[in-house]
């Protein structure tokens, strides 16, 4: 069942975020923080100005602090540059360094065809990814039912 508007349930595995951070401001982030991070560069949105676009550059992770993996972007004179501002979401104390890697391979993989953001990441796929079971695509499976309104119903209850 899904929590009604007035109640949180926590994510599995992302404890905090904060978004859109200026690049000037990593260092008001505290020590310690272990998660994934975004790197973005901005651009300007023709049709709404006080809502700028936001490239994702980079998607990277860190199994024991953000805040100096961010500084090291920050300073390298080849990435400085490409980014002015990121998001970062820290992960719960008990998730895994290899669960903590796996999101962050997850969006590398979602970007990889990103002209955008293949700019400074060498890694490019995930490579656990490429090697995991691809759903097979057949005839039979157009006859099954894929969703019914129940599942709509509670997917929009969800996301509200």
């Amino acid at each position: 069942m899904a929590a009604s508007k007035d109640t949180f349930e926590p994510l599995r595995l992302i404890e905090e975020k904060h978004e859109l951070l200026d690049k000037d401001e990593i260092n008001k982030l505290p020590k310690g923080l272990r998660g994934i991070y975004v790197l973005y560069q901005t651009t300007p949105n023709p049709k709404k100005a006080k809502i700028p676009f936001r490239n994702v550059v980079y998607i990277g992770m860190s199994a024991s602090g953000i805040k100096g993996r961010l500084r090291k972007h920050s300073a390298d004179p080849r990435k400085s540059e490409k980014w002015d501002t990121c998001s970062v979401f820290s992960v719960w104390p008990n998730v895994r360094v290899d669960e903590i890697r796996e999101l962050e391979g997850i969006l590398r993989h979602i970007y990889r065809f990103d002209a955008e953001s293949q700019g400074m990441n060498n890694q490019g796929t995930y490579f656990k990814l490429k090697k995991t079971r691809d759903i097979e695509l057949s005839d039979a499976n157009r006859k099954k039912v894929e969703s019914t309104d129940a599942d709509e119903d509670e997917a929009e209850e969800y996301n509200n």
